[in-house]
């Protein structure tokens, strides 16, 4: 998260899990089709602006990378902990898109 105080943190914290909120409305089928081919192939590049997101799919966790060079590398961004069941992980994952791709947006512009 950008280095913020008082107003300006509110402010960017209303538009993060806003962005965040719409985002898992309007992008839900992609995000579903997404989970599909994560749960099946363990591994997905996306496009998220001009940037490459990198998800890693283990046994109780998806790992996020980013690339802003075309791939050429990547950085650690995040990770968050998923449940077991297969229903469990579709429903966190569409989590994990919407807020990795919030905070992609938002650190982009």
């Amino acid at each position: 998260m950008n280095d913020y105080s008082g107003a300006e943190k509110s402010e960017w914290e209303e538009r993060f899990f806003g962005l965040i909120l719409d985002l898992g409305e309007s992008q839900s089928e992609r995000y579903r089709k997404q989970a599909i081919e994560l749960l099946r192939a363990k591994t997905i590049r996306v496009p998220i602006k001009n940037s490459i997101g990198f998800y890693k799919l283990e046994f109780f966790d998806c790992k996020f990378k980013i690339s802003h060079d075309n791939g050429e590398s990547f950085v650690n961004i995040g990770r968050t902990r998923i449940g077991w069941r297969k229903q469990d992980k579709m429903r966190d994952l569409s989590g994990f898109f919407a807020h990795t791709e919030a905070s992609t947006i938002l650190d982009v512009e």
